[in-house]
């Protein structure tokens, strides 16, 4: 016996009670820890890839969100938005332009000078 067994011998017991103490560790309790860390730094190892990996999906899919917002923004404050419209191309040869005219609305949206091959058809009466 040594001697804080003798001592605590002596002293009345006050309580039992549980506390956290360091206790050495087992070769066997060493290992099977050492393996469950090696397994949790693989685990983490996934884990932090994973993040990354939907980290950038997400990212990609809030720039894509932004840009629609950017498009919808411009759209509501002009109140148009630009759309493929079918379009006729007639020639004026009073005027000796190839005029575009909206299908929709009847509009015209554009006019350049006719062609040389243009001009010729309406000599050829294809006009």
């Amino acid at each position: 016996m040594n001697d804080t067994q003798q001592t605590t011998q002596v002293m009345p017991l006050l309580a039992k009670e549980t506390r956290a103490l360091p206790v050495r560790l087992t070769t066997k309790e060493v290992e099977v820890q050492s393996r469950r860390m090696a397994e949790l730094l693989g685990e983490i190892t996934e884990e932090e890839s994973a993040i990354k990996a939907a980290k950038a999906a997400s990212k990609g899919k809030l720039e894509g969100m932004h840009e629609e917002v950017q498009r919808l923004r411009g759209n509501v404050m002009l109140r148009e938005e630009t759309r493929q419209v079918e379009c006729e191309l007639r020639a004026d040869t009073v005027a000796g332009l190839a005029r575009c005219f909206r299908n929709d609305d009847g509009s015209e949206t554009a006019n350049r000078p006719l062609t040389v091959e243009e001009k010729q058809l309406k000599l050829e009466g294809l006009s």
